[in-house]
């Protein structure tokens, strides 16, 4: 299961170009709730659009990079869409590898990191959430369809 993010960690935001509009919405939820936000450079401009501070990480191959402040135990949670195939040099690779690594939540679909924000939006108790293959709920459906 997922854990919940620690308001004390960073919420660590690097998204494709076509998932920014939606990222700033996402990141004002996460600071009305009591997150602090990290992106990078161009993730980081979309979401101070909207009002909301956050920490500019530098991206891979700079000094003190992204991937060094994953390792630091600063973050709690990355969201990070993906542009392409998993090809192992592409930095959103190198991030999700180094996320997995330090056993960090990673997200990498925005349709689930709305939902992990209305979870906390709606105070619901991790004893009250079950996790379950999404196939299995359109299975039921379908049998219960049959049924009537």
């Amino acid at each position: 299961g997922l854990e919940m993010p620690d308001k004390d960690k960073y919420i660590l935001a690097t998204v494709k170009p076509k998932d920014k509009e939606i990222i700033k919405s996402l990141a004002k939820r996460f600071n009305r709730l009591g997150y602090k936000m990290a992106a990078t450079e161009g993730t980081s401009k979309e979401i101070s659009s909207v009002g909301v501070d956050s920490l500019v990480v530098n991206k891979i191959g700079q000094k003190d990079d992204i991937l060094d402040f994953i390792q630091s135990r600063k973050v709690g949670l990355i969201i990070n869409t993906p542009t392409k195939a998993n090809d192992s040099k592409r930095d959103g690779f190198m991030i999700r590898r180094k996320s997995v690594e330090n056993g960090i939540e990673l997200l990498t679909n925005l349709e689930t990191v709305d939902a992990l924000c209305s979870v906390i939006e709606n105070k619901i108790p991790d004893k009250d959430l079950d996790v379950f293959e999404i196939s299995e709920l359109y299975t039921k459906k379908e049998i219960k369809k049959d049924i009537v």
